[in-house]
């Protein structure tokens, strides 16, 4: 489980903690806080960033904002990993590579054995962001659907899927409502 503000990354089977500083972050002002320290050496390998950097350019592809510098982590099955620091300081930044929502600039980095963004990583991620964002002309059924058919869930399976997460999230009354017409709860729930 990853926090960056309130933005979440969940992974499967993570419980417990390891404090690895990273001689990368020296002066970045990004702390590691280690909540419990209890990790199985045997434990799979669930993420790897190898000498991670980011250096966002402007237009004309000038480096402009170096915003991660070589950064090495690594986090084991079982464990929970907080990235804690101030405004600018790479978290969003390591959390959105980690997704594939951006590429690194050079390093390596893997997630669940894979680079990130690839189908058998992002089948294996949960992903909270800070804001979400709907088309609020849309349903909750439809927004389901829609984020299920961009996530390659075979049609098949979709409608029973939709209505068992509906029902999970006690939103079953208000599936065939527009997302516009829903509280910010309701909208942070679907």
């Amino acid at each position: 489980l990853f926090t960056t503000g309130c933005m979440w990354l969940v992974l499967p089977g993570i419980r417990g903690c390891q404090y690895t500083p990273s001689p990368g972050d020296r002066g970045r002002g990004v702390t590691r806080v280690a909540i419990d320290s209890q990790s199985d050496p045997e434990q799979r390998e669930v993420i790897q960033v190898r000498g991670l950097y980011k250096t966002y350019r402007d237009f004309w592809l000038r480096p402009r904002v170096e915003a991660l510098r070589g950064i090495d982590l690594s986090i084991q099955s079982g464990e929970v990993y907080g990235l804690l620091g101030p405004n600018g300081s790479g978290k969003s930044t390591t959390i959105q590579i980690l997704l594939g929502l951006l590429f690194p600039s050079a390093g390596v980095v893997s997630v669940l054995g894979t680079p990130p963004g690839t189908p058998q990583s992002k089948n294996r991620i949960g992903y909270l962001p800070e804001d979400s964002v709907f088309y609020p002309f849309l349903t909750g059924a439809e927004m389901l659907d829609l984020s299920a058919s961009l996530g390659r869930v075979p049609a098949s399976e979709r409608k029973g899927r939709i209505s068992d997460l509906l029902e999970m999230v006690g939103l079953q009354d208000a599936a065939h409502r527009e997302i516009g017409d829903y509280s910010k709860g309701m909208q942070r729930r679907i």
